[in-house]
């Protein structure tokens, strides 16, 4: 992941949850990507225990990825 976001424009989005061991987004500081880390989120996202948490979670970063597409709002 590290290496390939290296290499990301800012036309990139890489997601993660700070719950999941994989995502270390310390080590993409050089990236142009655009990255969002999900609080409390594991690898799918989801915030353990917290259907609630989880749903607002997602649906945020849905937004931030249409917003990113420029894609119209309902």
């Amino acid at each position: 992941m590290r290496e390939a976001l290296i290499e990301a424009s800012p036309a990139d989005i890489a997601v993660g949850g700070t719950a999941d061991p994989a995502w270390l987004p310390e080590e993409i500081v050089a990236t142009a990507a655009n990255v969002i880390s999900v609080p409390h989120a594991n690898h799918s996202l989801t915030i353990s225990g917290d259907w609630r948490a989880s749903h607002d979670a997602q649906r945020s970063v849905f937004e931030r990825i249409a917003t990113h597409l420029d894609v119209p709002q309902a």
